[in-house]
């Protein structure tokens, strides 16, 4: 095996990916209670909006626990691929931000001060994240060109712009009760647009984890 460390590292950077993945569809769920929530409080029913809040609460925790643990093993994979390729010290270095900051978006959540500071917090967090990903599939692309394999190549820079697609919408979302304030009609628009970038954001994770399981398997391979 030519990048022992890299293969330990992308295998763990994998399973990271997959606790996200389960993350990703609690916040699915999270986004449709929230719209339960929304209709209960619409039509005036205590038991829909009850029930909305109970699974916002549920999901929620379930969702930013999941996306914590799966940053905590990021850190643990990207530190370890980058003895054989540094550029997955940059990757690490802005998962470590994120981390912070996430950190402090789900503290500021549990004491229910929703606000401009939560919402921007988590916006800058998605940032983050975002450019560790791309750093981690250019680590991915750099080890596949050393082992000849340009397929891997073309296929990082396709899942990349989908990356992109997906976090830029993430951000939209979240910025929108900043400009526009958070009433009744603002917040029923944000839970159908987080409703779909949930579900699109879960299909590229699930090709994302494609990317990296064919990254494992090429390093395992030579």
């Amino acid at each position: 095996m030519k990048f022992p460390n890299a293969y330990q590292g992308v295998k763990k950077i994998f399973t990271a990916e997959i606790l996200s993945l389960i993350g990703a569809a609690c916040m699915i769920i999270f986004a449709v209670f929230g719209v339960v929530a929304l209709a209960g409080m619409a039509t005036a029913s205590g038991d829909t909006a009850l029930t909305g809040g109970i699974g916002l609460a549920v999901f929620g925790l379930a969702g930013g626990i999941l996306s914590l643990i799966g940053l905590l093993f990021l850190m643990i994979g990207t530190k370890r691929a980058a003895q054989d390729e540094p550029i997955f010290n940059q990757a690490y270095m802005y998962i470590l931000c994120s981390l912070i900051l996430t950190l402090a978006s789900l503290i500021i959540s549990s004491i229910w001060l929703y606000g401009t500071w939560d919402n921007m917090s988590t916006t800058v967090a998605n940032i983050l994240a975002m450019i560790a990903t791309i750093f981690i599939i250019n680590g991915v692309q750099n080890l596949a060109k050393q082992l000849n394999r340009p397929d891997m190549v073309a296929t990082g820079n396709t899942y990349m712009i989908l990356l992109i697609v997906v976090y830029a919408v993430q951000i939209i979302v979240r910025i929108i009760p900043v400009f526009f304030g958070a009433n009744a009609a603002t917040s029923r628009v944000v839970g159908i647009l987080s409703l779909a970038a949930e579900i699109v954001s879960l299909i590229v994770y699930i090709l994302y984890l494609v990317f990296l399981g064919k990254a494992k398997k090429m390093l395992a391979e030579n």
